[in-house]
């Protein structure tokens, strides 16, 4: 499960948990702006969330969090090397690094497609402040990633891998 941009909403966190554990979902990646309420109920899942800093999450919270939140994080899932940003300092147009798939919040607008090259670039919106109106998250699994809406419990788009 991949969501992004919470901002310490503590409605929307505990119901991206209640989800995470009710999908039975192996790991949690979050890209940034949590802040202090969001991390604070996350941190009883930090051995199944891989996470990064986003510009609204200060010293003092990442510190807070049990879980690291560099600004940039990497990953191996289903043979693809993942790469998660926040956004406001690597974005998949400035990483000069090969990937496979690259993850990214800040914008909160949802975005899933391939690129000629065959690389994926997705960002989940945001999970508690959408600026496109949907409260959304993405899941990932063997066979591609498929862009969900929160509050409808519906797929809104997939890409197979």
């Amino acid at each position: 499960m991949i969501a992004s941009d919470l901002h310490g909403d503590i409605a929307y966190t505990e119901a991206l948990v209640s989800l995470f554990k009710e999908e039975h979902f192996d790991k949690l990646y979050l890209l940034g702006d949590l802040l202090f309420d969001s991390i604070e109920i996350l941190n009883p899942l930090s051995e199944k969330i891989l996470a990064v800093a986003g510009n609204c999450d200060s010293q003092s919270e990442i510190e807070y969090a049990r879980f690291n939140m560099p600004y940039v994080n990497l990953d191996y899932q289903f043979k693809k090397v993942i790469v998660l940003s926040h956004g406001h300092y690597e974005s998949p147009y400035s990483y000069n690094l090969p990937y496979d798939i690259f993850f990214f919040g800040h914008t909160h607008i949802s975005t899933l497609r391939k690129e000629a090259n065959g690389s994926i670039i997705a960002n989940p919106g945001s999970f508690a402040h959408p600026r496109d109106g949907i409260h959304s998250y993405l899941v990932m699994d063997e066979k591609g990633l498929k862009l969900c809406d929160y509050n409808s419990r519906s797929v809104i788009q997939s890409l197979s891998f």
